[in-house]
């Protein structure tokens, strides 16, 4: 077979570095010896078609003319991975619409938030008496990541 083009489907193994540091891989032998090891993550290989959307841009584009077996290491900068770093996402919301639900609010606790959009993520950056500042934004959005990737193989 030949190159990952765009519409493939590839399995792929790989290893995501932030600033130096381990912060995402499907190796969990890895994972447990850079210390990033979640039991409730499933390591395996990374199973997509190139162009579906599922991984961050620079990721697919990086695939494309690999060869099954062939690994590389690439820098995707923050416009191709979780996008700028977006003052708008940070929010201040009165602390009432979280703590009535029993929720006690800490600074740098991470909240799922479910919306009719879907699932939210946001860290409290600040709280004071009556308000909580929550920031929205991907915990790696504006910031270059480093992949070495795996490309396995090419399932069609």
């Amino acid at each position: 077979m030949g190159p990952a083009n765009i519409g493939n489907t590839v399995k792929v193994d790989y290893i995501g570095m932030l600033d130096g540091m381990v912060v995402v891989t499907s190796l969990k032998s890895y994972a447990k010896e850079t210390g990033v090891y979640d039991s409730s993550i499933d390591y395996e290989p990374l199973l997509f078609s190139i162009g579906d959307g599922r991984v961050i841009k620079g990721f697919e584009n990086a695939l494309v003319g690999m060869y099954a077996g062939e690994e590389k290491t690439v820098a995707i900068q923050a416009h191709e991975a979780y996008g700028h770093y977006r003052q708008d996402l940070v929010r201040k919301y009165p602390r009432a619409l979280f703590e009535h639900t029993g929720i006690k609010l800490e600074p740098g606790m991470v909240l799922k938030i479910n919306t009719s959009k879907g699932l939210l993520r946001g860290v409290v950056r600040v709280l004071d008496e009556n308000d909580a500042v929550l920031d929205l934004n991907h915990e790696f959005a504006g910031k270059p990541l480093i992949f070495k990737i795996i490309l396995k193989e090419i399932v069609k």
